[in-house]
């Protein structure tokens, strides 16, 4: 089963980010209502839909690239320090004789 972002297994491939149904739907609202406010523009729905459409092709993969390499770097923080988190030291036995 495919996630939010999906890629050939080539690798090849662009990573395509899609959303479901509501969330889709809330987004191009939120579009609609951006340009509304701010440009005082009104954007029907098949406007707003291809304005995501892009948004998810062009920008989406940046944010996601960003957040694998924040979460890498997370990650390799907290492997570094896998032996003050995870082991116990142990009693040295020669000291007690």
């Amino acid at each position: 089963m495919a996630g939010p972002g999906s890629r050939a297994a080539d690798g090849d491939e662009p990573l395509a980010i899609e959303l479901e149904k509501d969330p889709r739907a809330d987004a191009i609202q939120s579009i609609q209502s951006y340009f509304e406010q701010k440009r005082d523009e009104p954007l029907g729905n098949l406007e707003a839909g291809f304005l995501l459409d892009f948004f998810l092709e062009q920008i989406a993969p940046l944010v996601y690239n960003r957040a694998v390499r924040d979460t890498q770097a997370l990650m390799q923080d907290k492997l570094m320090d896998i032996d003050g988190e995870l082991f116990e030291p142990e009693p040295n036995s020669r000291k007690g004789r």
